[in-house]
């Protein structure tokens, strides 16, 4: 099952994010074939980092939530909120007619509706 896990740092972390950084990475590596989709969430008007967002494949919510427990940056105590959703994997697309058989089935739905 895919999850979406998006996580906000508390504010005045950057020290401790970049102490802890390394281990972020080594952790996230050693659990690559998990990983859908990962990427740092940057300021608006900067490249400073404010967050984490990543899709990881795992069984059920508790065992993302293990995951999460022993990852680097949340158990430094760098993010204010760890947002957990299930979610659907869209893109990148596994099946390359998923997203066109989607899209087929919602048209269909809007020429019935009106």
């Amino acid at each position: 099952m895919s999850y979406a896990v998006i996580c906000l740092d508390r504010p005045h972390t950057r020290e401790l994010r970049d102490r802890t950084r390394l281990a972020h990475m080594e952790y996230i590596n050693a659990h690559r074939e998990l990983m859908q989709l990962g990427a740092a969430l940057l300021e608006d008007a900067g490249e400073g980092r404010i967050g984490m967002m990543i899709a990881i494949d795992l069984p059920n919510r508790e065992a993302v939530e293990e995951f999460m427990r022993s990852e680097p940056y949340n158990a430094a105590g760098i993010f204010e909120s760890v947002m957990i959703r299930k979610c659907a994997r869209v893109f990148p697309e596994t099946d390359p007619a998923h997203f066109d058989n989607l899209l087929i089935e919602e048209r269909r739905k809007a020429v019935l509706q009106k």
